[in-house]
């Protein structure tokens, strides 16, 4: 049968295959390089409309006598960010200069390269961001600087975006530069004028996005942790600069096995649960007094001695596998804090050993035991009363 018009041979024009990689290598660099200009002239502009519609605003109401933030709140709020628009427009312009002349040998790296003297201010900036932002959440929660971003917010130039929107930017940008350099420099054979540069420039960026990224996460689990009170309708002072916000998950779950079961929303931090019902919230427990178990297919059991509430909840996972992940995920969080606070070792175990005690008694024994917990508790208290008592007398 003879060949169709596609199973017909290449045009002899058509380029050797082995020169075609090289082909698409030098148009991916091409088109990284339009792309990192792209982006640098959005972001410079976004940096000006920081400047023109939230700083320039503020400093123009302080020479008019009628102040909304004081200086000293002003650099708080906005830290370096004047700093880094002249660094950014000479690097955009350098971009720009670049991409205007482009060639298959053109480079981009020491362009970066000659950012890193200033790189000094972005460390500086990411530095003082989650102070930033909580300076602003504080501000804008009443008073002329609320009056004010609702003014400024909704202006043309910010595209519907809040100034929080805007302060994290730079956050972002410097993890941006790391995949752009990345990506040119998977595109950049050995050979090209531009690999030295790109490498050096690399692994520059990549030193400042190590504290940057950390710096992102501290932010985004204070978000989270805004966000649970809030969702819950609760204020019980969770955002304390300790708290990390590490998981979230919902289950099935029950008091006892033959209890009819409720939806539960686990919400895990290094140093505590906080556990809801049904969309209400019940509890916030201290992983120092949590006792986590395993159990049969995707169940997995709570136990809380210390909780007014339930001192047991019998959690259903989804399927067996996420139920291992949250076990172990538990079990792992309770041991670093155990870690940082050794005191409460011995207590645990106490905790847990009384607890095993009382899981293994039968019903009548449970409660003869709540009776005597009862009296003893009873005998306690007016043993203190009767200390405060005789202190009075003296």
């Amino acid at each position: 049968m003879s060949a169709t018009s596609s199973d017909a041979a290449a045009p002899a024009s058509e380029p050797p295959a082995d020169e075609v990689p090289q082909d698409r290598d030098a148009a991916a660099r091409k088109r990284i390089a339009q792309e990192m200009l792209d982006t640098e002239r959005t972001y410079v502009n976004s940096l000006h409309v920081v400047i023109d519609v939230y700083i320039k605003p503020l400093r123009l109401a302080i020479e008019k006598k009628k102040p909304v933030l004081t200086e000293e709140q002003i650099i708080s709020v906005f830290s370096v960010i004047e700093l880094l628009v002249n660094v950014n427009e000479e690097l955009l312009a350098s971009l720009q200069e670049r991409v205007d002349n482009w060639s298959d040998q053109q480079r981009v790296g020491d362009v970066f390269l000659r950012m890193a003297p200033f790189l000094k201010s972005y460390t500086q900036y990411c530095n003082q961001f989650e102070a930033s932002a909580d300076i602003v959440q504080k501000l804008s929660a009443s008073g002329k600087f609320k009056k004010f971003l609702k003014k400024q917010n909704a202006m043309p130039e910010t595209r519907q975006l809040g100034l929080e929107s805007f302060l994290i930017m730079p956050v972002q940008r410097v993890p941006r530069y790391v995949l752009l350099l990345k990506e040119m420099l998977r595109k950049c054979p050995d050979t090209h004028p531009d690999q030295r540069g790109l490498q050096e420039a690399l692994e520059q960026m990549e030193a400042v996005a190590t504290g940057v990224n950390r710096g992102v996460a501290q932010f985004q689990s204070r978000g989270m942790l805004y966000a649970i009170e809030q969702d819950l309708n609760i204020s019980i002072g969770l955002v304390q600069p300790h708290r990390v916000y590490i998981r979230s998950g919902v289950f099935e779950g029950k008091t006892t096995q033959r209890s009819r079961p409720n939806s539960y929303h686990l919400y895990l931090m290094n140093d505590l649960i906080i556990l809801a019902k049904d969309g209400e919230y019940l509890d916030r427990v201290s992983l120092q007094v949590l006792f986590v178990y395993d159990g049969a297919g995707c169940e997995f059991t709570l136990v809380m001695p210390t909780s007014t509430v339930n001192e047991r909840i019998i959690l259903s996972a989804s399927n067996e596998s996420d139920k291992e992940e949250w076990v172990e995920l538990l079990v792992s969080t309770i041991n670093a804090l155990m870690e940082k606070k050794p005191l409460y070792k011995n207590q645990r175990t106490k905790m847990a050993a009384s607890y095993e005690r009382k899981s293994s008694m039968t019903l009548s024994e449970r409660r003869q035991q709540l009776k005597e917990d009862k009296k003893e508790s009873k005998r306690n208290m007016k043993k203190k009363a009767d200390e405060r008592f005789q202190t009075m007398r003296f």
